[in-house]
């Protein structure tokens, strides 16, 4: 829409502009943006990128926490298996030391130590 506005009315046309007269352009100019919905939409594109990539970033942190507990569990498990066998190697070894200090072949003090082992060897079982 446009419109004009001039100075008061003559009784003849007059196509010259007067002096004082007001020209103005009322115009919607919600029409023209000049780029800004342009711009607002690759904005808006820019932050999906970034949230998108922040969800991928925290999706790859949880899966690191993931396998690194998996990781832990395996040990663990290795750990408590090799515990178990140091405890029955104990158990064996202290079983021989009985029956030999006890027929005399080794003095009581082997029995003792054997002992003592296996008690270390209960104790890091149970720590496991």
């Amino acid at each position: 829409m446009a419109s004009a506005a001039t100075s008061m009315p003559l009784a003849e046309q007059n196509w010259n502009a007067a002096f004082g007269s007001l020209y103005f352009a009322n115009v919607n100019w919600n029409i023209f943006t000049f780029g800004k919905k342009t711009q607002q939409v690759a904005l808006a594109s820019s932050k999906e990128k970034v949230a998108t990539a922040d969800v991928d970033q925290i999706i790859f942190e949880h899966q690191i926490k993931v396998a690194a507990a998996y990781l832990n569990v395996l040990a663990s498990q290795r750990i408590r298996f090799v515990q178990g066998k140091n405890t029955e190697r104990a158990q064996v070894f202290f079983e021989m030391t009985r029956s030999r200090a006890a027929s005399g072949l080794i003095p009581q003090v082997d029995l003792s130590l054997a002992k003592a082992e296996v008690s270390h060897a209960r104790s890091l079982e149970i720590k496991s």
